[in-house]
């Protein structure tokens, strides 16, 4: 396996995502897993078969395994190396990126919040508190296995305000974000029926073809049967968006430079501001290299970044 990794690290790809990385090891008894008697909120068991993971997730010589994958990475010094783990307990987060295993881990923490600023700022502590001196935590919002956020958090109205304020929370933290394939468009959930289901079960509706454009297979393709339906293209697409700035797509690219250039960058670290209320998640980071410090408020559908001085350039008014 060492040998397929250098195999593509020699022609130039830019690190590996390792999918269940947790799960390389089974238990050497071969002992079975014990049925699952519930559903268990804040885990990835209402899809994996009903099953607790306690013989074949997090055996211990696993982590042998990540720091000889980490020795081969870093033989090229500027490779990444990032590890999918759906872990028993938060505490084991910080076990896989010791500083000799993986460089980043998701944290998936962000799926299973509902729609209030104290729990996402309980979360934003938790990993703050978590994670080991010198470690970079990750953040994402959706992926391939849940339903998208835009459409776990749908609120008539407000639902694309919620939508932008979730993107502008995930770039202005500390870390590296994690964007999932047409997020950056507000692309929804597509109601998929059983008779068109891919995945035994029914992710599918998080996994339908990207957007482009209002054409006939969204610009992606031109299949009248594509692998799984389309959504509705003309509502939602990345042509539609590109040139609007008052789209979805348009402020993440800028936001997403504030957030390369922000105070809380590696070194620094990153407090949240105790508001005392369920409506308000305020983020201060500070530099170990530059003086004063940066700070983000988030406040139902609005965002404000402040500066130092704590004055808001115009560019960066609240906006909805």
């Amino acid at each position: 396996m060492h040998e397929v990794i250098r195999f593509w690290l020699d022609r130039g790809a830019a690190g590996y995502r390792v999918d269940v990385m947790h799960g390389l090891i089974k238990d050497a008894m071969f002992r079975d897993n014990p049925p699952l008697d519930k559903v268990e909120r804040g885990s990835q068991n209402d899809v994996a078969f009903k099953q607790k993971h306690l013989y074949d997730f997090e055996q211990p010589e696993v982590h042998e395994i990540i720091r000889g994958f980490r020795r081969v990475i870093d033989e090229c010094h500027d490779r990444i190396m990032v590890g999918e783990v759906w872990l028993h307990s938060s505490q084991s987060l910080a076990l896989y990126v010791r500083p000799d295993e993986l460089q980043q881990a998701f944290n998936f923490r962000f799926l299973f919040c509902p729609w209030e600023a104290a729990r996402f700022r309980a979360q934003v502590e938790d990993i703050e508190r978590i994670l080991p001196a010198g470690s970079w935590p990750t953040w994402t919002l959706s992926n391939h296995d849940f339903v998208r956020s835009i459409t776990r958090h749908e609120h008539g109205a407000s639902t694309a305000a919620r939508a932008r304020l979730a993107a502008v929370m995930l770039l202005a933290l500390r870390g590296t974000p994690f964007l999932y394939y047409g997020e950056e468009i507000g692309m929804p959930n597509v109601s998929i029926a059983r008779e068109r289901w891919r995945d035994p079960v029914g992710r599918d509706g998080c996994r339908t073809p990207m957007q482009w454009s209002d054409a006939p297979g969204g610009g992606l393709t031109s299949s009248k049967t594509p692998w799984l339906p389309l959504g509705d293209c003309a509502a939602v697409n990345v042509a539609r968006q590109i040139d609007d700035p008052a789209s979805m797509l348009s402020p993440l690219p800028a936001r997403n430079r504030g957030s390369e250039r922000n105070a809380g960058a590696e070194g620094g670290n990153y407090s949240c501001n105790r508001a005392g209320t369920r409506r308000l998640l305020g983020v201060r980071a500070r530099s170990a290299r530059q003086p004063g410090d940066g700070s983000a408020e988030l406040h139902r559908g609005a965002a404000r970044n402040r500066s130092p001085s704590g004055k808001n350039p115009p560019e960066q008014r609240p906006w909805t």
